[in-house]
């Protein structure tokens, strides 16, 4: 059932509705939200006891750094109720921080506005994920026009530019305890500092604080110039021809890092580029190949804590947030790249192996020949989530994966430069899955241990099998 029989039930008595049409429009949000509901007085959710997709197993290790990844659900989670604001207490935000005003926006955007107001008044502490999925709310879009349900999807995203102080978010991200790699922790130590000197102001507001983006502004530019100053040394013996061109770029370089405006984008990425057209005419590839490993480590927003903090500080007041969330949450990443020119990799589990948001952007459409050469540890950390998963699927919690080992070994292997063992870089050992186990474990959680005559049936239909099931403790676990 998608409407709880009792909440139903209840408002049609208090209030004497006669049809649904009629009790659609008026019950609150607090009777109209999904729920599983058993006459019996017991909730029964089938689905509960069983995990479908990969992103969803808990405690599950990124194949390439290794870090014990955010569930996909739970990331989601974390935005929508403690980053972003509840839909009610948005909208008076907006208002009051001048992000909106009701009475002089066009008519579609009114009628968007007091729709969202109305409903969300109900039920005060809807967060926005819950407003847009409600059943009752996708009824009702069904009547509204175009440019109605337009203004509708910009107000979702103008709300997600209202921000809790920093107080507060510190502490709903310490509480999460999240699986940062390096330079997030640093970044999440630095949050944790400015939020002790200035917890009721927003993180977006204190990195705009001229004293303040001062410190990360001049730290980063030092930084950029020693990078720079260290390829001195490299081409101080070569030819004119390509020792004048070098040193040229290198004095370009400091312009466009000191002198050119703060919100000019891409500087980083333009430095690299001018060096590049110098560097791929150069006869010494040794040296070539040396000036470009020095330019490599100018710092950015994914490897140096300044960096990140400059850039955040030119976004949305949540950015900073939705960030560092989004690299540590569970992703599906295409082993063979879905947008390679030569080989499209299809959209399926048979192609995905689980990364975290970092190494997912990191990777992009590197082959793994290559990317393995970046990230050795890989090899040994893609066996430790292949380990996990074949354990989730032994014990029949996750479902409809039982030829996934077999298919993204062998996607693996190719992907990663070879066939065999001793060619493969990423060779996967698969030989712990056990179908009929796990066909066994389903039945035991479809069935929830419900009665011994259940147990009797099972040990009737799978033997031995099923007796030792419970005794047997993986070293996965």
């Amino acid at each position: 059932m998608k409407i709880s029989a009792i909440n139903t039930y209840s408002y049609y008595k208090n209030h004497g509705l006669q049809n649904t049409s009629q009790y659609l429009m008026s019950a609150p949000a607090t009777c109209l939200q999904s729920d599983s509901v058993s006459f019996s007085g017991k909730t029964k959710n089938k689905s509960s006891y069983f995990v479908y997709d990969m992103r969803e197993l808990e405690g599950l290790t990124c194949a390439c750094c290794g870090i014990k990844m955010l569930k996909a659900s739970d990331a989601n989670k974390f935005l929508n109720n403690k980053v972003y604001y509840p839909v009610y207490e948005g909208l008076n935000k907006m208002v009051e921080n001048g992000l909106i005003n009701p009475n002089r926006e066009n008519e579609p955007m009114q009628k968007a506005f007091s729709f969202m107001y109305k409903f969300s008044r109900e039920n005060q502490q809807m967060t926005l994920n819950e407003f847009y999925t409600n059943d009752y709310v996708k009824h009702q879009r069904k009547k509204l026009t175009a440019a109605e349900n337009k203004a509708l999807d910009e107000l979702r995203e103008k709300i997600k530019l209202v921000a809790h102080s920093s107080g507060y978010l510190i502490t709903e991200l310490t509480k999460l305890n999240p699986p940062f790699q390096e330079l997030e922790q640093k970044v999440y130590k630095e949050l944790y500092t400015l939020a002790k000197m200035r917890p009721d102001e927003d993180f977006n507001t204190i990195l705009n604080k001229p004293e303040i983006k001062k410190i990360y502004l001049n730290s980063l530019k030092a930084k950029q110039l020693r990078t720079l100053n260290n390829i001195q040394p490299v081409i101080k013996d070569l030819p004119y021809k390509y020792k004048k061109p070098l040193e040229d770029a290198i004095e370009e370089s400091k312009y466009i890092f000191t002198d050119e405006k703060e919100n000019t984008i891409h500087k980083r990425k333009r430095v690299i580029e001018t060096f590049s057209t110098i560097t791929n005419r150069m006869q010494d590839k040794q040296k070539a190949a040396e000036i470009q490993e020095i330019l490599n480590t100018l710092p950015n927003s994914k490897n140096d804590v300044d960096a990140f903090m400059v850039r955040v500080a030119k976004k949305d007041p949540n950015a900073i947030m939705e960030i560092l969330i989004s690299r540590i949450r569970s992703t599906n990443e295409h082993v063979i790249p879905h947008h390679r020119e030569d080989n499209n990799g299809p959209s399926n589990k048979t192609n995905y192996i689980c990364l975290c948001g970092k190494c997912n952007s990191e990777r992009q459409r590197t082959s793994y020949e290559i990317f393995v050469e970046h990230h050795p540890e890989m090899i040994a950390n893609t066996q430790r989530q292949m380990d996990k998963i074949i354990y989730f699927i032994n014990k029949g919690i996750l479902l409809n994966h039982d030829d996934y080992p077999e298919a993204i070994k062998q996607r693996l292997n190719i992907e990663s430069g070879g066939t065999t063992k001793t060619r493969g870089k990423i060779y996967l050992d698969t030989s712990a899955l056990d179908i009929n186990q796990a066909k066994v474990n389903r039945k035991l959680r479809e069935e929830k241990f419900s009665t011994g005559k259940t147990q009797r049936k099972l040990i009737e239909e799978f033997g031995e099998l099923y007796k030792h099931s419970n005794r047997k403790k993986s070293k996965h676990s």
